[in-house]
């Protein structure tokens, strides 16, 4: 097997398992990409009206992920400009300059290494993915990597919105600061959990049965894509719908 090849081939086994968007941005810094040392990444799409929505993130605070959310497809951002070039765009590379287009000030634009890769499938450009890093990447392996990676994540979006866009149109209000697409009783349970609250105590704070209290619980680790309470408050906190006020240290 090559260097390349188990990477891909756990991609496309996740993928298979029909994950949510920020699910696969969580698994490419975690799995597919953790060799580069990524910290966060977002995926986003461009629709058939000529808008460009931020469609899943991971590691992300949510100002940042407005900062590409339902932009015009001529507004200046490497997310967005990787799109309309179809060429990738690298800010502060390995050489210690900025390539690209400047952005505003903001997560998306600082210090810290990142590139934006266009995600085409056949000769339709689909959208893009952004990677930010903890340091600099060797720039001849990563694109290998995003080579192979961005053709999959590519049709995975086409599949996601046969139409280009309405269904992540319907579903705008998921990027909401905050909240996620989480209801307002499962975010509820969610800060309980991240005080350190067992279900039965959460039961009696909110006046909702055990059984709804699980299966609400079981919804937030399926769409933060973990298996426990430690994991949720963890990804919850990278993805900026915890507040610190909100977290306690979660013994299992």
């Amino acid at each position: 097997m090559s260097k390349h090849s188990e990477p891909m081939l756990s991609l496309i086994a996740f993928l298979s398992e029909r994950p949510t968007p920020d699910q696969v941005a969580q698994f490419l810094v975690l799995q597919s990409l953790r060799d580069f040392h990524p910290r966060a990444a977002v995926m986003c799409i461009f629709i058939s009206d000529g808008s460009v929505l931020a469609v899943g993130s991971f590691g992300l605070p949510q100002e940042a992920i407005l900062g590409v959310h339902h932009r015009s497809l001529w507004d200046n951002a490497p997310a967005i400009n990787a799109i309309r070039e179809g060429n990738p765009v690298i800010l502060n590379g390995p050489d210690g300059h900025k390539k690209g287009h400047a952005t505003s000030k903001n997560f998306m634009d600082n210090e810290f290494p990142n590139i934006a890769w266009p995600l085409i499938a056949g000769n339709q450009r689909v959208g893009s993915l952004q990677i930010h890093f903890t340091d600099y990447f060797d720039s001849d392996g990563l694109s290998q990597s995003l080579e192979d990676i961005s053709g999959l994540i590519a049709l995975y979006l086409v599949f996601q919105n046969s139409n280009h866009g309405s269904s992540y149109l319907e579903h705008e209000n998921s990027h909401q600061i905050g909240s996620g697409s989480l209801t307002s009783r499962q975010m509820q349970i969610l800060k309980l959990l991240a005080r350190g609250m067992t279900n039965p105590q959460i039961s009696v704070r909110i006046g909702y049965s055990e059984s709804t209290v699980r299966q609400e619980t079981m919804a937030i680790y399926r769409h933060l894509g973990v298996n426990g309470r430690r994991a949720a408050v963890d990804v919850a906190a990278i993805r900026g719908i915890l507040e610190p006020e909100d977290q306690v240290a979660i013994q299992s």
